[in-house]
């Protein structure tokens, strides 16, 4: 075992490494859950743009351009945007661009999880590397059972 050079603050005693209590086998159960470093957390994503979530937000855009063109259409009547357009053209205008904002407007919203995913990980992540630095430079003493922090180098 690595034995610190680093004694317990309350009975004098050597300490051993966090890592090497929890890695222990003799270590009882209950100490090894409470010294244990969990598993670096991993990245989530936010389901990307898969062809179904593409086929799903087109068709939704697609809906809303054909129900606002439809209204456009009959209540702006012929002579929009400008006077000396044919009949229909003023739904395929507001058409075009409803299922344009839609389309922006539903992409976006996988855009803006994939970043707050992505800003919980960069957070979870610091606070693992703490953690980590924590295990790795501490000590605990088995005569006392608390756990020293910042303890010396180790000795082999």
């Amino acid at each position: 075992m690595t034995v610190t050079d680093a004694q317990c603050p309350t009975c004098g005693a050597a300490v051993l490494p966090v890592a090497t209590v929890a890695s222990n086998p003799i270590t009882s159960t209950a100490v090894r859950d409470q010294l244990v470093l969990e598993p670096m957390p991993q990245p989530r994503t936010a389901g990307g743009l898969g062809c179904m979530t593409v086929i799903l937000s087109g068709t939704v855009a697609f809906a809303a351009a054909v129900i606002i063109g439809g209204i456009s259409q009959f209540t702006l009547g012929t002579d929009y945007p400008a006077p000396g357009y044919r009949f229909g053209e003023a739904a395929i205008f507001s058409g075009v661009a409803a299922f344009i904002i839609v389309m922006i407007g539903m992409f976006s919203v996988f855009v803006w999880r994939q970043a707050n995913y992505d800003r919980i990980y960069t957070k979870t992540l610091g606070e693992w590397f703490v953690r980590k630095t924590a295990y790795e430079n501490d000590s605990y003493c088995t005569n006392c059972n608390i756990r020293v922090p910042g303890s010396a180098s180790t000795t082999p």
